[in-house]
């Protein structure tokens, strides 16, 4: 048996379906793998585990999708067989979606929403069973345990090891524990603007990992714009102003403090993310207009992020793009 191409997924042997559904189970496998053991690339992972079962659901091959799906997660229900519920749970409705968004052809805004809603739906399925399971508030004792280890950071063995040969005086050192102790202390306030951002790079990374499966496929899907023409609606800069809103109310009435600029703060970082993305969007266009090789675009916008403060230039110029059209998009009034 060869692995065939995935446009004769239909039309194929016997022998060679059972060949491509192996390739199928195998690619979900690996991506699984990712999701869980590869450090930042969580999103990348979770984004292409549904894409296999999705790809044989649309070619009607509905037995073999969940053949793909159950398989693809099956080691998985021996580490947390909650988690490999809630995967499977997914990738089936990712597939339904695919199928009623490509049938109804609806709008790339949509099918992009439709994707991010299923991964957010997801966690929150995963929460409330194992909350149900476990006969306890899963969030809660999440965070107490979090709360107690940032609590006691100063015994963590790592640093104490390390200690010596950063840090002169005990003072010193007790003076960055007590900082990184309220960093890390708010952090968990930020988690719902975080994880929006995770599952908005992982639905973009789905319907792209999608869009090429499908395509090699035949099955007509739109594409997404090329990167240089990424664009936002300018209604989107009201979320920005008023994530800002809520981060000066509190400088103002102490009583706001706390609920409020933690809304703030997430408002801030979903909509400072959109529009971090469309400044290098911008700065690839322009780089495209004047014909700037690839390999120098990619070694700009990578030193640009890797100098500190430098990379908060491209929110800026991203906002200002909704106004200024430094590309020359063709813009829907």
């Amino acid at each position: 048996m060869s692995f065939k191409p995935f446009e004769n997924l239909n039309n194929e042997s016997e022998d060679n379906k059972k060949a491509n559904l192996l390739l199928m189970v195998l690619l979900t496998a690996i991506a699984l793998a990712a999701m869980i053991f590869v450090p930042f690339a969580g999103f990348a992972g979770l984004a292409f585990v549904p894409v296999p079962a999705t790809l044989l659901f649309i070619s009607n091959r509905y037995r073999d999708a969940i053949i793909c799906a159950i398989a693809g997660v099956l080691i998985l229900f021996v580490f947390n067989y909650v988690l490999a519920i809630v995967l499977l749970a997914m990738i089936c409705a990712m597939a339904i979606n695919y199928k009623y968004i490509i049938s109804r052809n609806k709008k790339l805004s949509y099918r992009l929403l439709s994707i991010f809603t299923l991964f957010v739906i997801a966690l929150l399925l995963f929460l409330l069973i194992d909350s149900l399971i476990l006969k306890q508030n899963v969030v809660k004792a999440m965070l107490t345990t979090y709360r107690g280890y940032v609590d006691n950071i100063s015994q963590d063995p790592l640093l104490k090891s390390y200690q010596g040969l950063f840090f002169s005086d005990s003072a010193q050192l007790n003076e960055v524990i007590g900082q990184t102790q309220g960093f890390l202390k708010y952090l968990p306030v930020l988690v719902p603007g975080l994880a929006a951002a995770f599952f908005g790079f992982s639905a973009v990374l789905n319907y792209c990992f999608s869009f090429m499966l499908l395509k090699k496929h035949n099955i007509k899907i739109e594409a997404m714009p090329l990167f240089k023409d990424w664009d936002l609606n300018w209604n989107f800069c009201w979320g920005a102003i008023a994530g800002i809103i809520f981060l000066i109310i509190p400088k103002f009435n102490p009583l706001y403090d706390g609920i409020v600029d933690a809304i703030g703060y997430n408002i801030v970082i979903v909509f400072g993310l959109l529009f971090l993305v469309l400044g290098t969007a911008v700065l690839w266009g322009l780089f495209d207009k004047f014909k700037v090789r690839i390999s120098v675009r990619v070694i700009i916008i990578v030193v640009m992020f890797l100098l500190f403060g430098f990379w908060a230039v491209l929110p800026v110029v991203g906002l200002i793009d909704i106004w200024a059209n430094f590309r020359k998009l063709v813009r829907s009034p």
